[in-house]
This record gives C-alpha cells, structure tokens and sequence, in this order.
C-alpha cells in the first residue's frame, strides 16, 4: 500500500544552489506559507504541509518578492524544499536594531 499523500517539507527561500529570495511571501497551490525574510530571521524555512501538494500533478508556487529576486532577468526561477526546518540562524541584523522605536514621548 502507498501513501498518496506527499510528507510534510519545508520552503527553503535562501541556499546556494537556488540563490538568495531576499524578503516576500509564498504560496503553494493557492495557500499561504506566510513571509520569508532570512536576513532578518531567525526562521529561514517555511513549513510547507504535505495535504497541500498536488502527489500526481503540477504544483503551484507564488513568491511575491518585495526586493530583489535571484533571477536577474529569466522567466523562470527555482526554489529549495528540504525536510528539515531552519529556525534559529543568527541573523545579520541586531535584534535591538530590528526593534527599536523612535521615542513617542518626551
């Protein structure tokens, strides 16, 4: 007996071999995998459930990149899916710069 349903994986936006998606959000076959960002981080993957790929046809991936995208100019692109998360990479910006607010009050 197989199993049609495909195992749970995870997006991997960011790795030598596909280039470097800088920040944006992805979905797959219409559902939202939510926002990546990995120079901010820590979270670099993003879990990618197995109910929702298509085991026998063509899967669909959407990624709205809001900076730059590691294409240059071709048509097509391609993504990492590993099974292991990536949660807890050092980021390249301090966490006290990320939070920071201006003072509201004097």
């Amino acid at each position: 007996m197989t199993d049609d349903v495909p195992s749970d994986t995870f997006l991997l936006p960011t790795s030598a071999s596909n280039g470097y998606w800088q920040k944006g959000v992805a979905y797959v076959n219409k559902y939202n995998l939510g926002r990546y960002w990995p120079v901010a981080g820590p979270q670099v993957t993003l879990y990618t459930p197995g109910p929702w790929l298509n085991p026998s046809g063509t899967n669909s991936l959407t990624m709205i990149e809001l900076q730059s995208t590691p294409c240059g100019n071709e048509q097509m692109c391609s993504i990492e899916l590993v099974d292991y998360p990536i949660i807890d990479k050092p980021t390249l910006l301090d966490a006290p710069l990320l939070y920071k607010r201006g003072r509201q009050y004097n």
